[in-house]
């Protein structure tokens, strides 16, 4: 909503329960449901249509271009009987499926070769049928026809079955067909099957003769080889080599091991004599218990007795007797350790020299025993030649008796297989069965067909929804950028009621449907002009024939039915029809009141029974409309806002005249009136920005004669209203106030508004 230039007030926010209008798009959302049951009838008659059509189409293509197709199927069996015995399998062993399938493939193709099915047309059957006869003798493209879309060979996933379909328009011709092919493919194969296996015997005996002189030559060099050579003896031989090697070399690595540690032993007894290390407590235990060495210990010790006893018997260390022992003690000790160390030089050295001798003499030993080995080896590697020469001989043949054995069981295979009723792998599994027809199928036809025609006119009627821009239903509205919705009025058709005419249907028909869709207009427009203060409302509509004048005289009436002092100006100088509504004389009114040649009070008329007064357009025959937007309308406004609660401009149309344009200058608030399925979105819009951002706030637009949906939701809605209006338990209600006495009661009204309906009419 737009806010007033001249007012401080904050603009109105939108309304309750209204969220914001969606952007502009060349395309409206369609509701499919809504769409749907407008058109029942329609789709209806569509779908009735595209079954007739359908069922036409199944009957002459049945006629004209009908299909029959014929079915056999043909076995592949495995192998078996053509394996080839490779090393490591057993006869008899039979190939994967992959195989099979591999043979099905390559035999599908030659079924559809040239050769094949060349053989297949010469066959007189086969000329005489109707599908030969249509090519008119022209083998090419009978044969390119064959080959293309008549014959279809498959194979069935995971079966050991070829499938063979013929198809043609006669049914007996794809039986034929079928069976030649499989006549002339089944022969072929035979054919085929016994040159294969003729060539495969040639091959194969020439295979076990050139392997069977292989096998006798080695034989031959083999017991040749045994006879020379004693491979007995070399065995024997063999083997008391063997052992003396391994006995020689058991001693070798004795010797090496005794060698290492002796001289390990030689290495630290001349280091430890190299660095005077102190001798080891066995060494000097060994030393000691010598009888020469015992004997001076013992003196020794007899010494410290003997000094112990003079001590104990009184003699002080300083006497002469006990000094003189303890240098005799001193000097044996001395000639003790000097003893014991001349022992242990030589017993080092009687250990280097024995270590020594150890090394040296384990040395020769080894020496001594390189010869023996040397010869064990060489004599042990001749004979090693020798039996290995003799397993390669045998080894040889034996790998030529396997492939003689092989190859010879292949050609026992090949003449074993000859009279084998399995001879040839492919066999005939089924006979062609009696054609069926296969196309036209009317499950898919007739269905299919109404499915597109159907489809066809749903298609056409979205596109149309999605591009027709006209005004339908409030959710049309909600796609008008910034623009809010101030309520709707339905089409006086959808009145369960009875009203046959919006014109003073408010005072005329006040319980009914029309007059309380006014009543629900009128309350958004007050709650917005009442919440800002504003008196006055113009009225106004895009293009004629919207209803702007029946809109502003009901809601005024309307609002004057609420004790409202209310007054309608009628400011369409082009067209004036407010004095035809209300029945009043227009030779005097506003024009003269704007000229100054009238008052406003001698042209205003009350309505009789209402708070309601029409101003009407006087003598505007030759009036300017910038009367509209001159200091005397803008002093007429404000002496009639502090006469009258309301008052109600009616406009004439915005995209014709300028007049609209003038007025929202002059006014406090703008309500546009919008036709249901006549104005356009754009011409909406377009109405909106010449109104927008004057002095008046647009309030929003009044979509006019809204019709519902076929079984909608506003259908429902009214019929609902109707309903609960009715009197219950079949009581009756009080007839409804009548046009005299809620207006000015005259006689004549029905007739002055038919008299106006006519005029607009015409």
């Amino acid at each position: 909503m737009t806010s007033n230039p001249i007012s401080n007030i904050p603009p109105l926010g939108p309304m309750t329960g209204q969220g914001p209008a969606g952007g502009h798009s060349p395309f409206k959302p369609v509701d499919p449901v809504r769409l749907m049951r407008q058109h029942m009838w329609l789709l209806i008659i569509v779908g009735l249509v595209g079954l007739m059509l359908g069922a036409g189409v199944y009957v002459g293509l049945r006629a004209k271009a009908p299909q029959y197709t014929a079915t056999a199927y043909l076995h592949v069996s495995s192998p078996l009987q053509y394996t080839e015995v490779v090393q490591g399998l057993p006869q008899g062993t039979t190939r994967s499926l992959d195989e099979i399938t591999a043979f099905i493939a390559s035999e599908t193709q030659r079924m559809k070769s040239d050769a094949i099915l060349n053989r297949v047309m010469s066959r007189d059957e086969v000329t005489n049928t109707q599908w030969f006869r249509s090519f008119n003798g022209d083998r090419n493209k009978a044969l390119l026809n064959l080959q293309e879309s008549t014959i279809k060979a498959s194979h069935p996933r995971g079966s050991q079955l070829i499938r063979l379909t013929a198809s043609t328009r006669s049914k007996d011709d794809a039986a034929i067909l079928l069976e030649y092919l499989m006549r002339v493919y089944l022969d072929a194969q035979a054919t085929q099957g016994t040159l294969d296996a003729e060539e495969r015997r040639t091959m194969y005996s020439a295979n076990v003769e050139r392997f069977r002189k292989e096998v006798d030559a080695l034989t031959e060099t083999l017991n040749r080889f045994t006879r020379d050579n004693d491979i007995d003896s070399i065995n024997e031989r063999d083997t008391a080599i063997r052992l003396q090697f391994d006995n020689l070399t058991k001693q070798r690595l004795a010797l090496e091991y005794a060698l290492n540690a002796e001289q390990a032993n030689y290495d630290s007894l001349k280091l430890m004599e190299e660095q005077g290390g102190e001798p080891s407590a066995d060494q000097v235990m060994e030393i000691m218990s010598r009888p020469t060495m015992q004997s001076r210990q013992q003196t020794i010790n007899s010494m410290r007795s003997h000094i112990s006893a003079l001590l104990a018997g009184g003699y002080g260390p300083g006497h002469r007797s006990v000094k003189q022992a303890q240098e005799q003690l001193q000097a044996m000790e001395s000639d003790l350790k000097a003893e014991q160390a001349r022992l242990i030089r030589e017993s080092m050295d009687a250990r280097l020299s024995s270590s020594a001798r150890a090394v040296e003499n384990y040395r020769s030993q080894l020496q001594a025993l390189v010869a023996p080995v040397t010869e064990a080896r060489t004599r042990m590697t001749d004979v090693r030649a020798k039996i290995d020469e003799y397993a390669a001989i045998s080894d040889r043949l034996s790998r030529a008796q396997l492939r003689l054995d092989q190859e010879q069981a292949k050609l026992d295979l090949i003449w074993d297989s000859r009279n084998h009723p399995n001879a040839n792998r492919v066999r005939r599994q089924s006979d062609p069965d009696e054609a069926k027809l296969t196309f036209p199928k009317p499950l898919i036809v007739v269905p299919g067909i109404t499915i597109l025609v159907l489809g066809s006119v749903i298609g056409l009627l979205f596109l149309r929804e999605m591009l027709d821009q006209r005004m339908r239903s409030p959710a049309d509205a909600q796609m008008l950028q910034g623009v809010n919705m101030l309520g709707m009025l339905p089409d006086t058709s959808e009145d369960p009621s009875g009203a046959t005419r919006i014109e003073r249907v408010v005072e005329r028909q006040p319980a009914g449907l029309m007059a309380e869709s006014f009543r629900q207009v009128r309350s958004a427009i007050l709650s917005r002009m009442d919440r800002r203060g504003y008196k006055s409302l113009l009225v106004c509509s895009a293009q004629p024939a919207s209803g702007s004048t029946s809109v502003s005289q009901n809601l005024a009436a309307s609002v004057a039915l609420n004790g409202r002092r209310v007054l309608i100006i009628d400011a369409n100088f082009r067209r004036p029809g407010q004095h035809h509504l209300n029945g009043v004389d227009n030779s005097t009114g506003l024009v003269e009141v704007l000229l100054g040649t009238q008052a406003p009070d001698e042209v205003i008329y009350p309505i009789e029974g209402m708070s309601l007064s029409i101003m009407p357009t006087g003598n505007a025959v030759n009036a300017a409309p910038e009367l509209l937007e001159g200091q005397a309308f803008r002093s007429l406004m404000a002496r009639l806002e502090a006469a009258f609660d309301l008052i109600v401009i009616d406009a004439p149309p915005t995209l014709l005249t300028s007049d609209s344009q003038l007025l929202v200058k002059q006014v406090d608030a703008v309500a546009m009136v919008v036709r249901a399925g006549v104005d356009k979105r754009g011409m909406v819009e377009r109405m909106f920005r010449q109104l927008d951002g004057q002095r008046a706030d647009v309030l929003g637009m009044i979509l006019n004669g809204v019709r519902s949906s076929a079984g909608g939701y506003y259908r429902k809605s009214y019929q609902e209203f109707y309903r609960y209006g009715q009197p219950r338990n079949g009581a009756s209600l009080p007839p409804p106030p009548s046009a005299a006495s809620i207006a000015r009661g005259g006689a004549d009204d029905l007739a002055v508004l038919d008299e106006v309906a006519d005029e607009k009419d015409r």
